[in-house]
């Protein structure tokens, strides 16, 4: 169940960690920073409402969860990244 339940969200794995780097390649580590207590924010989420509600089964889904939190932090951070460095070119 662990593993069926965090492979079909690779894809959003995949995001995040490309997402991530690109922002913290452009200099903004902060906002990659971000992301990651995003993710933790999520995790604590599940393991305090979720896990009692649902058990082991919202166990299972807490990563997924956390990423895709992380994902819909980082992606307009993406964009606000890119229109920055925009405004200042090298």
């Amino acid at each position: 169940e662990f593993l069926l339940g965090n492979a079909f969200f690779y894809i959003p794995l995949a995001v995040l960690n490309v997402w991530r780097f690109s922002v913290q390649g452009m200099g903004f580590s902060g906002f990659a920073m971000l992301a990651g207590v995003s993710e933790m924010i999520a995790r604590i989420i599940v393991a305090f409402i979720f896990i009692p509600l649902l058990g082991y089964m919202a166990a299972c889904y807490a990563s997924p969860l956390a990423w895709i939190f992380a994902d819909a932090f980082l992606i307009p951070a993406f964009f606000k990244c890119m229109k920055r460095l925009k405004r200042f070119p090298a």
